[in-house]
């Protein structure tokens, strides 16, 4: 690889290692990074590799594609353009086999998911899964620890009965507990074992 001066002379000369000996080259923008990336086809080895650009003219990670068609054959010619109208370059390589074989685009995109919170005690293996849909492929992360913690909850008091009681009389408190919005309902003593423990007698 020269990198041009800009004024008709070249830097000095980078090489990148190749999965065979290349026959062919091409060039796209296959990582949708505005910048022009290589694929070469190359006949000792019968794959296809791309080169992807790191933006300033390296191309320091790539990918090397075999030929599916049977073992032994090989690449000798490949091209580039849009074979499914989707908006991506793909690339087709030539063999020897007398076929031709397309390799379609297959973006990735990474996606961040943050403020998951586990709630009881421990920890916990969480995974985000994604089902797919006509642009990308299902897909199901890592398992993550997440270590839980305790839910915050209110506890809402109330008399049972509401109106009003004569002096000496016995009247039951009801405590609701609830859980914090957005955490799925804890683990506590039910409404009916709270109300047994405040009920009181006022006297």
């Amino acid at each position: 690889m020269l990198l041009g001066n800009g004024d008709g002379t070249f830097a000095q000369q980078t090489v990148y290692a190749n999965s065979g000996w290349p026959y062919s080259i091409a060039v796209a923008d296959f990582g949708q990074s505005g910048y022009p990336d290589l694929v070469t086809a190359s006949y000792s080895t019968g794959t296809a590799q791309v080169f992807l650009n790191h933006g300033d003219g390296t191309f320091p990670a790539s990918q090397t594609y075999s030929a599916p068609d049977s073992a032994g054959y090989s690449y000798y010619f490949v091209a580039v353009g849009d074979f499914n109208g989707d908006g991506r370059p793909d690339f087709a390589a030539m063999s020897n086999a007398s076929v031709i074989d397309v390799f379609l685009s297959q973006p990735t995109e990474q996606v961040t998911v943050s403020g998951i919170a586990v709630a009881g005690a421990g920890a916990h293996n969480v995974v985000a899964s994604y089902g797919g849909d006509t642009n990308f492929s299902g897909s199901t992360s890592s398992p993550q620890s997440l270590t839980a913690a305790p839910v915050n909850t209110t506890i809402t008091l109330a008399d049972q009965p509401s109106a009003s009681f004569s002096y000496g009389s016995t009247s039951s408190v009801l405590a609701t507990l609830a859980a914090y919005q957005g955490y799925p309902a804890p683990t506590a003593p039910s409404p009916t074992r709270l109300t047994a423990a405040l009920r009181r007698t006022l006297r």
